[in-house]
């Protein structure tokens, strides 16, 4: 993840990203800077990520943050999240999401969240993005 991109971060509490990628590795290495990052900062992260790919991304924050910053990071299967009602519901994700976050908001802890999005075809529904992004 770039410098001006982890500037941004720490200018603003309220940043939302759309960071679309094709190679993997490059994929991990950015989850990785940003739970850093967030870490640092003194932030919990939701990482709502695939499956396939959460044993990397865990192995290799495991490698590089302490016990103690590893109690930071939380991981949500992806497939849970956002298909909670049986379907790609924004309603859904959204009351998916917000009970998640109960504990923290209750600690009053600051938080950050990285969201995996996959589909299946290669045809992104953008309508459904934005109806989320609203919400």
């Amino acid at each position: 993840m770039n410098k001006n991109m982890l500037q941004l971060f720490d200018a603003r509490r309220d940043v939302h990203v759309l960071y679309a990628y094709d190679e993997i590795r490059k994929y991990i290495e950015h989850v990785i800077a940003y739970a850093k990052h967030g870490i640092e900062a003194g932030d919990h992260i939701i990482l709502i990520e695939n499956p396939r790919l959460s044993p990397a991304i865990h192995a290799e924050l495991k490698s590089q943050l302490t016990k103690e910053q590893m109690e930071f990071v939380h991981f949500v299967k992806s497939f849970d999240f956002y298909f909670s009602s049986g379907s790609y519901h924004p309603p859904a994700i959204q009351a998916y999401f917000e009970k998640m976050l109960e504990p923290l908001l209750e600690e009053k802890a600051t938080f950050r969240a990285w969201a995996h999005v996959e589909w299946a075809s290669g045809e992104v529904p953008i309508h459904l993005i934005e109806d989320f992004e609203k919400i």
